[in-house]
């Protein structure tokens, strides 16, 4: 029993869904402080929605116990929302734990303790699901073109952009939809030998702001999409790349905002 126990922490500390799944007795029932009995798929949902609201959470056993019915256990909870780090929406908690096990897989898990503030910050998250885990605006237009300088000028000539000495334009906004959202979207001009837009294959890219880049594209691995490379963040915001089904690649960007309208405008005088 207490092998079975440690790899179902370890499975949770990993955050291991295949792991915790394989773990499951058939007839497993996950009983959470508040009452509530999830059967395995409910349990797994549970487990799943933990790991991508809280990428921190954890599971730290202190003490254990074999009984004649199982695994008793004491130890804490801890974990952040969407790694915001501040006592607000962190939560750190003492629970017990008991556990019951059926042919060396775990059929009963209960938890006690006073878990309400993980309750709290779930409902949170499921309030603000959309405006931090979803794009905010088109932050950017990337084209490729044989002569970029010869292009900009012809779209300053004809169309009244403000290309200049640059390849980019930045068109200023505001989203009344949005609770006044305030914000811009470039439109930058590569050359064709760039390999900015690789590995994909056209020749643009879109740029979409998103609030918090690192739990977009902890969510989007969770739905099985691959990122491109790391997340690289500088001094006027965080960048992470994706490919779409059609094998586009997608840049999500986290502005920090004003600093990259500095920016550009600095590099222009």
């Amino acid at each position: 029993m207490k092998v079975t126990f440690e790899s179902f922490v370890s499975a949770v500390n990993a955050h291991d869904s295949a792991a915790i799944g394989g773990l499951l007795a058939a007839n497993h029932l996950f009983c959470s402080t508040d009452g509530a009995q999830h059967a395995p798929a409910a349990a797994m949902e549970t487990w799943n929605e933990y790991f991508r609201l809280f990428p921190d959470f954890s599971l730290k056993i202190g003490s254990v116990t074999e009984t004649d019915s199982g695994i008793a256990a004491f130890g804490a909870l801890s974990g952040s929302l969407l790694q915001k780090k501040d006592s607000t929406y962190s939560f750190e908690l003492p629970v017990a734990i008991h556990a019951s096990f059926e042919n060396g897989k775990v059929s009963h898990w209960q938890f006690y303790g006073n878990d309400q503030k993980i309750l709290d910050l779930v409902a949170l998250a499921n309030g603000r699901r959309h405006s931090d885990l979803s794009v905010q605006a088109l932050g950017g237009v990337f084209f490729k073109s044989k002569d970029p300088k010869t292009l900009c000028a012809w779209y300053d000539k004809h169309l009244g952009t403000q290309f200049g000495d640059g390849t980019y334009a930045i068109f200023e906004w505001r989203d009344h939809a949005s609770s006044g959202l305030t914000g811009s979207t470039t439109y930058a001009i590569f050359d064709e030998k760039s390999d900015y837009f690789a590995p994909g294959n056209a020749s643009f890219m879109f740029n979409f702001r998103v609030n918090n880049l690192d739990a977009v594209m902890e969510k989007l691995k969770a739905d099985g999409v691959q990122p491109v490379g790391e997340i690289q963040r500088f001094d006027y915001g965080n960048f992470g790349w994706i490919m779409d089904i059609d094998g586009n690649k997608i840049e999500l960007w986290e502005p920090i905002d004003g600093v990259l309208e500095d920016y550009e405008k600095d590099q222009t005088n």
